[in-house]
């Protein structure tokens, strides 16, 4: 594999559940957010998780992308993320949110071709 690209890693998940369920006793078996349907199991599993224990292992370019608006993942987490990795770049979408607008899509597709695919 070249390289890998990330748009707005949202390794912040574990942490940001945890308040919401201060013990696992209270965890339901199932909880509808964003119309899905999250199941006991996922809060579970990803109590301890430290993501940022699993990642940087990967030695290849990593491009990722996060906007500076976002209110799902902070761009500090973006920031922490490509510090893991040996060979990351981190790209700013000033006025970006969690998910992109056509035109910074296509910033970050046009990016992901030309230093991943086609290099």
């Amino acid at each position: 594999m070249r390289g890998m690209a990330l748009n707005y890693p949202a390794f912040n998940i574990p942490e940001d559940w945890r308040p919401r369920f201060p013990s696992v006793e209270e965890i339901p078996e199932e909880y509808p957010f964003w119309g899905l349907t999250l199941g006991r199991n996922f809060f579970v599993s990803m109590r301890d998780f430290d993501p940022f224990e699993h990642v940087g292992g990967f030695r290849n370019p990593v491009l990722i992308f996060q906007g500076d608006q976002d209110q799902i993942v902070s761009l500090a987490v973006a920031q922490r993320a490509a510090q893991r990795y040996p060979q990351a770049s981190l790209t700013v979408l000033p006025g970006e949110g969690h998910g992109f607008s056509p035109a910074s899509a296509a910033q970050v597709m046009e990016t992901v071709l030309r230093q991943l695919i086609l290099r």
